[in-house]
């Protein structure tokens, strides 16, 4: 049996107990109804931003693909002067690698019926010059710096491909630079590097003719 002072403080117990319930109750309404206002003003904003995505993901495909069709056009034009009496030409293909790495696939058409084939069927002087007109002509398209730097690539191919890969070269050495490493390729001027120990000797390399403009081990 409870005394009245025993239930007088038990009920006081209990009506400040559920006076802080109701408390904390209103405290985590408002603390709800302050995060749905924050999900839905993030749904909003992800759905803007995902919007803008999917516009400047079309744009980027459409200038992506405007971009592959302007060097598609140029290398084949420049295949089909290099191959007259054999067509050759390529076009890029647009893959996904492991549906999230986008990758462009070059592939190659041989003869009128345009019968698709592997670089490695044609040679790999093939496979040389088509990099070459694709380096040059999206350098020319960026319009970044046209400058060069080839370190033997040359090594191993036809005398036929490397005379054509010079052709090349001469018909664009108006607005690019080269900078070339190769043996027993006579074009431009050329200089001898000779391995002395840590360091090297660069000096002006014989082929019919002299260069002397470059200045070796001389202070300006």
């Amino acid at each position: 049996m409870y005394s009245v002072v025993e239930g007088l403080e038990k009920a006081q117990a209990m009506l400040q107990e559920n006076n802080y319930k109701k408390s904390l109750k209103s405290s985590l309404e408002e603390k709800y109804k302050h995060i749905q206002l924050q999900i839905e003003s993030k749904a909003k904003e992800l759905d803007v931003y995902l919007r803008a995505s999917s516009l400047i993901g079309t744009v980027s495909d459409n200038m992506v693909k405007e971009t592959l069709g302007v060097l598609t056009e140029v290398i084949n034009r420049a295949l089909a002067v290099l191959f007259p009496d054999d067509p050759r030409t390529v076009r890029i293909e647009h893959k996904m690698y492991r549906n999230a790495y986008p990758h462009f696939v070059v592939v190659l058409e041989t003869g009128v019926d345009k019968k698709v084939r592997k670089f490695s069927q044609s040679g790999s002087g093939l496979a040389q010059m088509i990099s070459f007109l694709f380096t040059v002509s999206l350098i020319d398209t960026r319009k970044a710096r046209r400058l060069i730097i080839m370190d033997e690539v040359l090594n191993g191919l036809h005398p036929t491909a490397k005379k054509m890969m010079r052709d090349l070269m001469l018909a664009v050495s108006k607005t690019f630079q080269f900078i070339l490493v190769e043996y027993d390729y006579d074009i431009g001027k050329q200089y001898e590097v000779i391995p002395q120990g840590k360091t090297s000797r660069v000096s002006h390399y014989e082929s019919g003719s002299y260069y002397y403009d470059l200045k070796v081990n001389q202070k300006e």
